[in-house]
């Protein structure tokens, strides 16, 4: 038996606790395997078969050879390579291309480095038996495997960047069903189409099976599909959901379970829509996740049918936007359990959120994270953050209450044009389109707890409170400041010169009267502090 790998005597045999596959359970195990293939493929026996690619020649026939290299001389170049175990795949100098359309075949490592394409065309496909890696093994430029033929064999596979660091992509556009758990180490992305142009041409692809996503690995769907496999991920993992340029990509999710506690990121025009799984209100989300939307990205709960769906306790729902516009959406009723967090935006630390086809609750218990971005501006996602309805929408905060409040957090991220002293207002709640009343329901200044301990700059004393318009539309987040040492004072003068009136007409010297225990004049500045 092998101590690195485990035991594995044959395609078909199960991995052992102490196998690569297993690395989970093994804090560290992961470096350790990235480290063992490093030096495995920098072993000089393995590179004594190399054969090189000859810029002369468009194709070559390289039976058993360990490493093919590409070239930017006037490429992308075809090889007819076949049959090779355990294959170095290298564009090199980085940035250069290549493309294999052959019949490949291969076992335990599939490395490259640079970009290369595994074609569909000419008779084009790629076999993995046994163990495989396909793991990219340099530390600096960008490194893709775009692999445009569905994987074959049966393998226990994992998709690693080795040297932990830069930028490693596998992007599969084809049908590919795996029926052994499919695992992504970290710093690695697997996308499940090509969505980016800058990788390759928008291609289409899908995905069945479980995947295991590693520290700061990314699954990334960039075509549209329904996906019901089984995930887990780390607190750092990421599933995202990209769209290209022209077009939405919006994938079906039947469930995300406790397993993955990870971050699902949308994307920039993308939509996660939320299966029903008949049994509870979360729908499919069952974990402590994070639910990151982008421009223009929705969060579909539509197809939820077993009452509303809802954002838990320990889950957050954070989202970007520069407008009510182009924030992030909910399509479909929901409720707030767990964070809503609008400080999505890079650079200003707002963010929007549209409510559409559906009301949305927050609960008592709930965190509600706004930020004020320009002290005196008036755009909403610009200047501040802002949660809106759209079409009748409204907010319901019915089930909070003085003794279970709402969570108020508001931050001063990236805040200008800041004065204590000034007065100032935002409305940080507006479901007044489609409303001509009511769009807030169940409002009471008693049922939030505004905190300012994460605000930043210091508020000289002042403080904010939320109040509705006439119309129970729209909610304002308002700051009052204290009132100026200047108005303290004429209030002091004032009442010295009452007192002063009022012991001339006593006429009394002798006796010290009441009001001599009040300060001088000068002392007055001290009282108004």
């Amino acid at each position: 038996m092998d101590p690195v790998w485990g035991g594995r005597s044959g395609s078909a045999a199960p991995f052992t606790p102490g196998g690569v596959m297993s690395e989970r359970k093994r804090p560290g195990a992961g470096r350790l395997a990235a480290a063992f293939l490093l030096a495995l493929l920098a072993t000089p026996g393995l590179r004594a078969q190399d054969r090189f690619w000859d810029p002369a020649r468009t194709s070559g026939n390289w039976d058993t050879t360990t490493a093919i290299w590409g070239t930017s001389a006037a490429g992308p170049f075809t090889s007819t390579w076949v049959n090779g175990a355990s294959p170095t795949l290298t564009a090199a100098p980085a940035g250069s291309t290549a493309t294999l359309t052959a019949a490949v075949s291969t076992t335990f490592v599939f490395s490259f480095s640079g970009n290369f394409t595994i074609a569909a065309g000419g008779g084009g496909s790629l076999t993995f038996t046994d163990q495989t890696f396909a793991a990219n093994t340099s530390a600096t430029g960008t490194n893709n495997l775009t692999i445009n033929t569905p994987i074959l064999g049966d393998p226990f596979l994992q998709f690693l960047n080795l040297p932990g660091v830069g930028t490693a992509g596998i992007y599969l556009n084809a049908n590919n069903t795996f029926s052994h758990e499919v695992r992504i180490g970290g710093a690695t992305r697997l996308a499940v189409g090509t969505a980016d142009p800058g990788v390759g041409p928008v291609q289409a692809g899908t995905l069945s099976g479980d995947v295991s996503i590693d520290g700061t690995g990314v699954l990334s769907f960039q075509s549209t599909q329904t996906y019901s496999g089984f995930l887990t991920g780390d607190a750092t993992s990421v599933v995202e959901v990209v769209s290209p340029p022209a077009g939405t990509t919006t994938l079906t999710l039947n469930r995300l379970e406790n397993n993955f506690i990870g971050v699902v990121q949308l994307r920039d025009h993308s939509t996660l829509a939320l299966a029903n799984n008949g049994t509870t209100t979360s729908g499919s989300i069952t974990g402590d996740v994070r639910i990151s939307l982008a421009h223009n990205a929705t969060l579909d709960v539509t197809g939820h049918t077993a009452g509303t769906w809802t954002l838990l306790s320990g889950q957050t729902l954070v989202t970007g936007g520069t407008s009510p516009a182009n924030g992030g959406r909910i399509l479909g009723g929901a409720r707030i359990e767990g964070t809503l967090d609008l400080t999505g935006e890079a650079g200003t630390g707002t963010g929007t959120l549209r409510q559409q086809g559906g009301n949305l609750a927050v609960a008592g218990g709930a965190t509600w994270r706004t930020n004020i971005a320009s002290w005196t501006g008036t755009t909403p996602g610009a200047s501040f953050s802002q949660v809106s309805g759209v079409g009748g929408a409204k907010l319901d905060l019915s089930g909070a209450s003085s003794a279970n409040r709402i969570h108020l957090d508001v931050r001063g991220i990236s805040l200008t044009g800041f004065d204590p002293l000034l007065p100032s207002s935002w409305p940080v709640a507006d479901f007044s389109a489609g409303n001509a009343s009511g769009g807030i329901v169940g409002f009471s200044p008693d049922k939030f707890l505004i905190d300012t301990s994460s605000f930043g700059p210091s508020l000289g004393g002042g403080s904010f409170s939320l109040l509705a318009d006439g119309n129970s539309n729209v909610l304002t987040l308002r700051f009052t400041p204290v009132p100026e040492p200047a108005a303290g004072l004429g209030v002091v003068a004032a009442g010295l010169g009452l007192v002063g009136l009022a012991r001339r007409k006593s006429g009394r010297t002798g006796n010290r009267p009441a009001w001599h225990r009040f300060p001088p004049a000068a002392d007055a500045p001290r009282m108004g502090r």
